[in-house]
């Protein structure tokens, strides 16, 4: 890449595209987090411990609760009492919501708790019944398993006798309550045929003792002649005896049915039985009536299904001759597909309305079917009646009392047979007072519990340790919003998504240089080579030729003012002078000049002068670049002040003084303004082939070091790396610390070991320019 293409978009930061969250970020924040718990470890610990002791505490002086359970069997019988039939495992469970809020509603809590002594009531004690059925209620616990018909009953208790008995008490009432309920119903009922059997028996005694008197008076022999009535007035009294006999069995099968049905409805039962029922005939008209299909619409389906079978003969004939592509095969294809949409959209609607029915219609369209049926029965009977005694009366002139006597005989085997069909259903319902529409059985007595089932220690003992580990980590994590510093490489680097590249221990100046040194004295790698610091500076130096051997520009910057970068530069740039490299160090911080200061040349020409003045780069550079007083190493100070030195840097000039400090020297150390202060450092960055970032950990915060390196990114400049400069000795706990203290003066060095020695890869010395005299 040239130069040129180097040139600098000025791009706001805020225009810049912020990157996406990653699962890779997610991962890494969790590897942060991980790192911060692991330095306050001692805070989670305590936490911890705290925790355990209040749990410990709390498991030695709470209350002992206890917990029994029963288990009950809930299966539903058919509909009709007097007809028992299992229904299917589905609509048994449909009616498991209801058996569990019965299990808790009050009628079933009150009649519990009426059956329990004092001593069974434990917690209970001497409350009110409204306070007693709330407590009880309370602490009751009911639920079914999925996909079974089995209700699981428990209670908590302070006393475990008492959990037991009032289980009990509230599975007894339950059974009790579903007894009576179903009994009650059933007694209805059988009142109602009871009732009806009496009055049977005694017109089957009146009619026994009219047919006695008629044959006495008539000495009638019982023979009848060719056992036929030959007379039609005779023979139509007969039928519309038969017939009333028939119009009174279906009006009492229609009173059952509508008692049966309205019984089913109060509890909540399947009505899909009493539909099925229904005379075919007549719960088909009412039905389609009720969902909007008259009898011609049904004319016309039955129509067009003869239709289709038609068109499907001619359909089959013409295809063996015509072939099936013949335009006639095609309409009569067509014509059956129109009729086949048709009867599927019939159908269709049929089924769909009829569940529209079955939710929200059903039982009252039943009710009312069956008191239709009712009133047509009762209607029928009255008119069979009527029929039957005018033509009895006319039987009875035109014949006698022969004819009296025919239908008294008549009348006589009808009552019979009614008293014989009231007589079994009474006894089907006798058979089934004790079976109710819903059946219970308890599957599992409560036992009387031995262990407390709260407080559980090992539940104790996981609460106060997940409770603990979670204050923990929120202390540590408010910890770290108050005190956001770095603590570790790892963590700076994990951060900033860089490698630290060097962690220089702090030192002091004045200690190290005196007060009246500057220049390449003052610097720690002249003064003290033998230090750690000066290892650390040169360890920077290995790393940058190894593993960016292709850097020869460098930028170095910071965050934040007063971070060192100018030190860490001109100590950089002494030790690769030292290694023999031709070394320049370019002061472009025309704000406030430190590399200069520090090298003492405040007032020289120098960088503004290069970028202002109108002659060649090469002879001005020549002109204004000092010697440093090191073998290899000058120096191109900022030069006078200027007003505008962002724009000055973006001049192109810059970039031509770079090409040319590039050609005459091996590396090229660029000391640029702070990154937050000024955007001076991103466009030297931009020119460069790397910068590096200068970072103090107990002084910047991470908000701010990591605001800085998104800018860099955002602006793409290559960030090679970070240098955590003035690194504590000692660190105090959870704070950055240098992690090992050695130097030259280790043993395994010895005392007397040289700093000069050539570490660096060989490399080609590039012919220096020709310098002006400071």
């Amino acid at each position: 890449m040239t130069v040129d293409d180097r040139q600098l978009e000025m791009v706001s930061p805020l225009d810049a595209p912020r990157p996406a969250v990653s699962s890779r970020h997610v991962v890494q924040a969790i590897v942060q987090f991980g790192h911060l718990l692991h330095y306050r470890r001692k805070l989670v610990l305590g936490t911890v411990a705290a925790c355990a002791i209040l749990g410990t505490v709390y498991y030695g002086c709470a209350s002992r609760y206890y917990q029994t359970q029963a288990t009950l069997l809930v299966l539903q019988a058919g509909a009709d009492v007097a007809s028992p039939s299992m229904t299917d495992g589905e609509t048994a469970r449909q009616f498991m919501p209801t058996n569990e809020r019965l299990l808790q509603m009050p009628v079933v809590l009150k009649k519990a708790l009426s059956r329990l002594s004092p001593e069974e009531r434990g917690d209970l004690g001497n409350q009110s019944a409204e306070s007693a059925v709330q407590a009880l209620r309370s602490n009751l616990s009911v639920k079914s398993t999925r996909g079974t018909n089995l209700i699981e009953v428990s209670y908590v208790s302070r006393q475990p006798r008492a959990a037991v008995a009032v289980i009990n008490s509230v599975v007894q009432a339950y059974l009790d309550f579903m007894d009576e309920t179903h009994a009650g119903t059933a007694r209805q009922i059988l009142d109602v045929l009871t009732r009806e059997k009496s009055s049977v028996e005694t017109r089957l005694r009146e009619k026994e003792e009219e047919l006695r008197q008629i044959r006495q008076d008539i000495q009638d022999l019982g023979i009848r002649e060719g056992g036929k009535v030959v007379h039609p007035a005779l023979q139509r009294a007969v039928r519309l005896n038969e017939e009333l006999m028939r119009a009174r069995q279906e009006r009492l099968a229609a009173q059952a049915s509508l008692a049966t049905i309205q019984h089913t409805i109060q509890q909540g039962g399947s009505l899909d039985q009493h539909l099925l029922n229904l005379e075919e005939s007549l719960g088909r008209t009412l039905l389609l009536s009720g969902l909007g299909f008259d009898s011609r619409e049904n004319q016309m389906r039955a129509s067009l299904e003869k239709t289709l079978l038609t068109d499907q003969a001619e359909l089959d004939s013409k295809s063996k001759y015509l072939g099936p592509n013949h335009p006639e095969v095609q309409e009569i294809r067509r014509r059956m597909e129109l009729t086949r949409q048709y009867l599927q959209g019939y159908q269709t609607r049929l089924t769909q309305q009829l569940q529209d029915l079955r939710q929200t219609e059903l039982g009252p369209l039943l009710v009312r079917m069956a008191e239709q049926r009712l009133a047509q029965a009762t209607e029928h009977e009255r008119g069979v009646r009527a029929g039957f005694e005018q033509a009895r009366d006319e039987a009875v002139r035109l014949h006698g009392d022969l004819a009296q006597l025919e239908i008294v005989e008549h009348d006589l085997k009808w009552l019979r047979e009614l008293r014989d069909v009231l007589l079994n259903r009474i006894a089907n319902i006798d058979l089934r007072r004790d079976e109710g529409e819903i059946r219970t059985t308890v599957v599992r007595e409560p036992a009387l519990p031995s262990r407390p089932f709260s407080p559980q220690g090992k539940w104790v003992a996981v609460a106060s340790l997940g409770l603990g580990l979670l204050l923990g980590c929120a202390a540590v994590y408010i910890e770290d919003i108050l005190d956001d510093r770095f603590r570790a490489s790892e963590e700076l680097r994990v951060a900033l998504q860089v490698p630290v590249l060097a962690e220089i221990r702090r030192w002091e100046s004045s200690a190290a240089a005196g007060p009246a040194k500057a220049g390449a004295d003052a610097l720690i790698v002249k003064a003290q080579p033998q230090a750690v610091e000066s290892e650390a500076i040169r360890s920077l130096r290995t790393v940058l030729a190894f593993s960016h051997r292709d850097a020869s520009r460098l930028v170095v910057s910071s965050a934040e003012p007063g971070d060192g970068k100018t030190t860490v530069l001109s100590n950089l740039g002494l030790v690769f002078a030292q290694s023999r490299k031709r070394t320049l160090l370019i002061d472009s911080d025309l704000r406030r000049p430190g590399l200069t200061t520090l090298w003492e040349l405040r007032g020289e020409s120098g960088l503004s002068s290069v970028l202002q003045g109108e002659d060649a780069i090469s002879d001005m550079a020549a002109r204004y670049v000092r010697d440093a007083g090191v073998a290899e190493l000058d120096v191109l100070p900022a030069g006078p002040r200027v007003t505008n030195p962002t724009e000055w840097l973006l001049h192109p000039r810059f970039s031509e003084l770079l090409e040319w400090a590039d050609k005459h020297y091996d590396m090229v150390l660029v000391d640029s303004p702070p990154i937050l202060v000024a955007s001076d450092a991103a466009v030297a960055g931009r020119l460069a082939d790397g910068m590096l970032l200068v970072v103090q950990p107990e002084k910047n915060r991470r908000r701010v070091v990591t605001r800085a390196v998104e800018r860099l990114t955002a602006l793409d400049v290559d960030l090679l790396g970070v240098v955590a400069n003035a690194v504590p000795d000692h660190p105090r706990e959870g704070k950055y610390g240098y992690g090992e203290n050695y130097g030259y003066q280790d043993e395994a060095y010895g005392a007397d070991f040289d700093g000069d020695e050539a570490d660096s890869p060989v490399h080609d010395k590039k012919t220096p320019p020709a310098k002006k005299a400071a």
